[in-house]
């Protein structure tokens, strides 16, 4: 019933279930769902690990728009917390997926570091506070982006904010030289590079096998149409919007889009010589000038 993900002494159970809205059906599965954390809980004592089950939580994902349900879970008669949101290894997981809860911890994160950048700024020399940003910032903005990066409006404005104190900017400059200058990618560009090197992994078969085995499918299997798109890969329908916030749905769009200057590197270039020609090709297409007519802040400067 139940599939196991097992990191150190961390494991989650998941499992797909039909949850009705009717009592007499959630019982049922309540049922269902205490006999099989019975047997887990057997097993356990019977190879002598202990359980915390204070510490145990569940969730269930469901649409927005539905009423949560309610289960009545326990092991050992003691009663499992259910949670909407829950810290899973550092990633903030909610019971919509949508992730605005982890990209609220990452901009509280950000947002105390900046702080302690603004305190130093006038103290540390350029290349210093970039190291600082670097070590500090940066990796926040990484983990995980692939997941959450599609909701980071209030990251791409920190991240504006703290290039402006790194470089002693006034709070309303432009930021595209200063990304240029300093060599640091926006947010955006960093979910593409990380979106590039997941593909460029999955070409020379480095992936798990669960993510291995995803396949990608070109136009020209999907038609039989000599079009100037055959070889692209096609997309498919969606019917959330949510699902437009998905790699599965955004890579193929990114990998469309992409020069074919830059996909001929994906089979030329080490990983570590790909990672460095996107992001140079990155740096390269932030403009230096403003080309705004009347723009209120090179009037200002």
């Amino acid at each position: 019933m139940f599939n196991f993900l097992i990191y150190a002494d961390d494991t989650t159970l998941s499992s797909t279930l039909n949850v009705f809205s009717d009592n007499t059906h959630d019982r049922n599965l309540e049922s269902l769902i205490n006999e099989e954390l019975v047997k887990i809980n057997d097993w356990l004592k019977i190879n002598k690990l202990s359980l915390n089950v204070v510490k145990s939580k569940f969730m269930i994902f469901q649409k927005k728009k539905k009423n949560t349900q309610i289960l009545n879970l326990k092991i050992d008669n003691i009663n499992i917390d259910q949670v909407n949101e829950f810290n899973f290894l550092g990633l903030i997981i909610d019971t919509n997926l949508n992730w605005k809860k982890h990209a609220e911890k990452i901009s509280n994160a950000c947002s105390k570091k900046i702080g302690i950048l603004n305190k130093l700024k006038h103290v540390l020399p350029l290349d210093i506070k970039k190291t600082l940003y670097n070590s500090l910032i940066v990796p926040h903005i990484n983990y995980c982006i692939m997941a959450w990066g599609f909701e980071s409006n209030r990251i791409i404005k920190l991240q504006k904010k703290a290039l402006r104190i790194i470089t002693l900017s006034n709070y309303i400059s432009h930021t595209e030289p200063l990304y240029k200058q300093l060599s640091l990618l926006k947010v955006d560009d960093i979910l593409k590079l990380q979106q590039l090197k997941f593909y460029y992994k999955y070409l020379h078969n480095d992936l798990p096998c669960y993510l291995q085995n995803w396949r990608f499918v070109f136009k020209y299997e999907v038609h039989g149409h000599d079009t100037r798109d055959k070889n692209k890969i096609y997309t498919y329908q969606i019917k959330h919007d949510f699902a437009k916030k998905c790699l599965r749905h955004n890579l193929p769009l990114l990998l469309n889009n992409l020069p074919e200057i830059v996909k001929e590197k994906l089979m030329s270039h080490s990983n570590q010589g790909f990672v460095n020609y996107v992001k140079l090709y990155f740096l390269q297409s932030y403009e230096v000038t403003c080309t705004r007519q009347n723009c209120y802040v090179c009037m200002q400067n």
